[in-house]
């Protein structure tokens, strides 16, 4: 099993410490390039499929800064939906 394969069964499984690098790491192998937006706010656009997008919050708590559940929920019902899960 790839380490592309682990990291899309551990999103689909919605974990509660899903943390921001994981995030990162797992779009930026899909394919989606960040896109800085007002404040906080962070939009990954995929590359080829320009209609893919998904929009998040950076989380703003301790080290590691994991990810509130429901951005998790939001972007593997994204992926699911576009047919990566």
């Amino acid at each position: 099993m790839s380490q592309l394969e682990k990291q899309l069964i551990r999103i689909a499984s919605l974990p509660r410490d899903y943390t921001w690098e994981e995030l990162l790491s797992l779009l930026s192998k899909l394919g989606f390039k960040k896109l800085d937006g007002q404040g906080s706010r962070v939009k990954f656009r995929h590359s080829t499929n320009t209609y893919q997008y998904i929009q998040v919050h950076i989380p703003h708590n301790k080290n590691p800064k994991t990810m509130l559940v429901c951005y998790v929920k939001y972007v593997a019902e994204s992926l699911r939906e576009w047919g990566y899960l």
